[in-house]
């Protein structure tokens, strides 16, 4: 198993970006997750799929998923969100 976690900031927010790659009866998997907090809810939006499943690009799916998701009626991420800062989170010094 290994992972990638990178903390995005933006101008308005920020939220934490992972990749997890495991391997279960011999099949492996990536997921995508997304997690960030707004007002007193934190929420972790994640998608796992087979990683040798080379018809669907699962990280469009992914990014489908979030800009489609609201708060209250509200889109939380859009294509037009400006990256501020990307830091690489090395959880292993934690």
């Amino acid at each position: 198993m290994s992972y990638t976690v990178k903390r995005l900031i933006f101008k308005n927010k920020e939220s934490y970006y992972c990749e997890y790659y495991t391997k279960i009866d011999n099949i492996s998997y990536i997921t995508y997750s997304m997690i960030f907090n707004q007002g007193d809810f934190l929420y972790d939006i994640s998608l796992k799929a087979e990683k040798d499943v080379a018809s669907t690009n699962y990280y469009d799916v992914f990014q489908d998923i979030l800009y489609n998701f609201r708060i209250k009626g509200n889109q939380f991420f859009s294509e037009k969100d400006k990256l501020k800062e990307i830091q690489i989170i090395d959880l292993s010094t934690l």
